[in-house]
């Protein structure tokens, strides 16, 4: 059994990055800009009113564009760092 702390494969300090749609930019745009910004892959889910939301990961240190409207930022735990 291992400790509690970060696993040896597990990114260290990953993060998960979201910018939510209905901004001064439409879905698509937004889809477009996330995969400019973050060539590695973006998630694109829709809430229960279907306003989109579009996700990335990666690790500081990062410049985010205040253009795209409030970003939301969540540590990524080890096991979904593992899967991403």
């Amino acid at each position: 059994m291992t400790g509690g702390g970060p696993q040896p494969d597990a990114p260290p300090g990953l993060l998960r990055l979201s910018v939510t749609g209905g901004g001064s930019l439409d879905d698509e745009s937004l889809t477009e800009r996330m995969r400019a910004l973050f060539p590695g892959g973006i998630e694109e889910t829709r809430d229960a009113r279907g306003q989109l939301e579009v996700a990335a990961y990666a690790a500081p240190p990062l410049t985010l564009p205040a253009d795209l409207g409030p970003w939301r930022i969540e540590p990524v735990e080890d096991m979904r760092a593992r899967v991403w």
